[in-house]
């Protein structure tokens, strides 16, 4: 194994942040941790690691911190740049109704045409070109329509509407997902074009904010008395309450930076609902020479604190993985006149396009469109050798052409300015879910679940079917006696669990004498060492010898095997030892075997998979839908490990990859489970979109309380509660432990 050449580290309070650039994955490290790491690598002694400190190592792999020996990185960059650019499922078209705009503002770039407006006939090239790719693109899965310009909404009725018309039917007759937004200075927008984007797939807009109240009206006037901020923060309003998305991008420049926070006091009358449909993004303007990185973190910040969502220069920058979209080959913006160009952050004059629309609907590209899709990629030296080329990809294909021949780095080889956007990369991630109305009263349901009946696990038990083994196995006159010893075990059995050891070792000497007493025969023998070989081999767990309980563990299993043929009920027992297996790997920190056991004996006993361990005989197949008290085998493994995994866990982080090492193997969440174990499909289901950072669905978490509430397996389930509190409780995971025990005690 090696580390990437992609990694970079940072201090961020107390901790040691780390970023891959190539996974696009951070971690949270201990300081002591990040400087073993580092020893390692400096000693060219990474492999050591899983000897020293097997989860650390264990999640610098997963997190693609430590690769395989054999990976070149820069050529699996390349590979996936390749596949995001030329991908043949996804097309994106842009068009430019017009040139013309309602504003004159002074950074703009455009060359505003007055009387610019696309004629009937390249209306119908467009519409012949659009045909020709529902026709010709047979992998084609998603459209996307974007409306740029000048100010697209001019021509609303005479060009957009009537396009959409044609097009969205087309999408939905061949099963394309379509979707289609404007980049608009949100001035014309009222309900009556919001009624008409319903309709036809229309579902974002971009609308642009220069400053506060003050410094917008003096760059967006309708009139030298009256300005437009505070009908446009209107309009951005109305697309939030009729649930179309909205980025507010905020264009900044020294003048503006300082009254920014000012505009959150404009959207403080929002609903919770409402804020999911928004996003605002901080942009400078490309003239402001200055670096106003620190001051704009700063305004974001507070953004965040208000919990509007907020992307700033971390999560814009593109990446191979998501490249503008002037990168990827299957893009076109078509101009009101027929002209084709690949950028929009350019001119639209003549000399720039790279391509025309004919009559057939075709586009006729030259030579600027083979050199940005082919001849400059991956041709700039300094990117190469750069820790940031996944997220940056030399910026963009404009870029590649404008500096064609020339070493360039679009931050100047400022190594602080690109460390800058990992740090805010990092901060957007951590502020990245807002809180619905609905979440404090979903956080307080899991709080108010009453466990006071069902406290313990309910482990399965199999006493009829026991009794029936004795009366076969044990000769008449030791009936009673093994009987009484059976008893015995148990009772010592209880006495280790509350710590008793000492009366557990007078138990003992009390058992060893009546067995002394005995006549036994060897099938005698191996019935008393069916009750005894776990208790020896708990209370060896419970001294901390690890090594000597598994042993008594193993010998338990074997000695099963021994009547297994006679007595298949002994199964269940077997997969009982295998469950206190799991459990003596977590003690002795062995906390990735544990998790894997638990998956494949979850896999075994749920869809009846083989298994793979080593000491005694497992089915091939093994089929449980009869068989109740193995149901709850499911469950008690299940749940127990969710909330082995809760408690050992310090951070949300460490949580998440034993999660996945126990559960993400487990094919649970399918339309074929059976109704027994649809409560575990739906947790695993709510726990997954937590891990993978998406926003849960409140009322999927509050049905699947209900439903677990009155299961029969309602006993089990505390531990599921326990965790997914801890996953989306207001505190950190620590804090949030600690409130979940303090109001439901266990």
């Amino acid at each position: 194994m090696k580390t990437s050449e992609y990694n970079i580290f940072f201090k961020n309070e107390d901790k040691i942040v780390g970023y891959n650039s190539v996974s696009d994955n951070f971690i949270l490290l201990e300081p002591l941790l990040h400087e073993l790491f580092e020893a390692s690598v400096n000693e060219n002694m990474v492999d050591e690691l899983k000897n020293v400190h097997v989860n650390l190592y264990d999640i610098l792999i997963n997190k693609g911190f430590i690769i395989d020996e054999c990976d070149d990185e820069l050529d699996k960059i390349k590979k996936i740049s390749n596949q995001t650019d030329f991908d043949d499922t996804i097309y994106e078209l842009t068009i430019n109704p017009t040139m013309n705009c309602n504003f004159k503002c002074w950074y703009c770039y455009e060359t505003h045409i007055k009387d610019s407006k696309m004629s009937s006939n390249t209306l119908h090239k467009v519409i012949n070109f659009i045909d020709n790719v529902l026709e010709k693109n047979q992998n084609l899965k998603t459209f996307k329509l974007d409306w740029f310009g000048g100010e697209p909404l001019l021509y609303f009725n005479k060009t957009i509407l009537p396009l959409l018309e044609n097009i969205y039917p087309k999408m939905i007759t061949n099963d394309i997902q379509f979707s289609s937004g404007f980049t608009s200075n949100g001035l014309l927008i009222n309900q009556k074009v919001l009624d008409s984007c319903k309709k036809y797939g229309v579902n974002h807009f971009q609308i642009t904010l220069d400053g506060h109240r003050d410094r917008h009206n003096k760059v967006r006037f309708i009139s030298k008395k009256r300005g437009s901020y505070d009908q446009i923060v209107s309009n951005i309003k109305l697309c939030l309450k009729n649930k179309l998305t909205v980025t507010t991008r905020i264009n900044i420049s020294e003048e503006t930076v300082a009254d920014l926070v000012k505009i959150i006091d404009d959207f403080k009358d929002l609903s919770q609902e409402d804020k999911k449909f928004l996003i605002f993004s901080f942009h400078e303007v490309w003239q402001e020479e200055k670096n106003l990185t620190t001051d704009i973190s700063g305004v974001v910040e507070e953004f965040r604190k208000n919990f509007l969502r907020s992307n700033y220069i971390g999560e814009q920058t593109a990446s191979i993985k998501s490249s503008c979209y002037a990168d990827k080959f299957n893009q076109a913006t078509i101009n009101y006149n027929g002209d084709v160009f690949k950028c929009t952050a350019r001119d639209f004059e003549k000399k720039s396009r790279e391509g025309v629309l004919e009559e057939s609907g075709l586009i006729n590209w030259n030579e600027k469109h083979q050199k940005r899709m082919y001849d400059t990629r991956f041709q700039n030296k300094p990117c190469l050798e750069c820790k940031i080329l996944p997220i940056c990809n030399g910026g963009c294909s404009q870029h590649r052409m404008e500096n064609e021949g020339v070493d360039y780095c679009i931050y100047n080889f400022d190594e602080h300015r690109k460390l800058d956007i990992i740090k805010e990369k990092f901060y957007s991630r951590l502020n990245s879910i807002t809180p619905s109305d609905h979440f404090n009263e979903t956080i307080n349901k899991l709080l108010e679940v009453d466990f006071s009946e069902s406290k313990q696990f309910k482990a399965p038990v199999f006493q009829e079917t026991l009794s029936d083994f004795f009366s076969m196995e044990v000769q008449k006159k030791n009936l009673k006696p093994l009987s009484d010893i059976d008893k015995m075990y148990a009772a010592s059995l209880k006495q280790l669990r509350k710590n008793n050891v000492e009366t557990y070792l007078e138990k003992s000497k009390e058992i060893a004498a009546i067995l002394n007493s005995l006549e036994l025969n060897e099938r005698e023998l191996k019935v008393s060492s069916l009750f005894a070989l776990p208790v020896i081999a708990y209370y060896y767990y419970k001294k901390g010898d690890y090594k000597e309980s598994l042993n008594y563990t193993h010998e338990s299993i074997l000695n099963d095997d021994y009547f297994l043929d006679k007595h298949p009920f002994l199964y269940g027992h077997k997969i009982q030892q295998l469950h206190n297996i799991m459990r003596t790997h977590f003690k002795a920190n062995e906390i990735t075997k544990a998790c894997k056991l638990c998956s494949d004996v979850l896999n075994h006993l749920i869809f009846g998979k083989s298994i793979k361990f080593s000491v005694g005989f497992w089915y091939d197949k093994y089929d449980i839908t009869n068989n109740y008290d193995m149901k709850g085998m499911v469950y008690q493994i299940f749940c127990e490990t969710v909330q082995t995994i809760t408690e050992i866990s310090n951070t949300l982080h460490e949580e998440k990859i034993y999660f996945l090492t126990a559960f993400e193997n487990l094919d649970i969440i399918s339309n074929h489970l059976s109704q027994d174990f649809i409560i575990l499909s739906l947790y695993l289901k709510i726990k997954f979109s937590l891990i993978r950072s998406e926003i849960f669905d409140e009322n999927e978490v509050e049905a699947w309380m209900n439903m677990t509430i009155n299961s029969k397996w309602y006993s089990f389930t505390y531990p599921l509660f326990y965790n997914l509190f801890t996953s989306i409780g207001i505190n950190n995971f620590t804090e949030n432990k600690n409130e979940f025990k303090r109001v439901v005690p266990v």
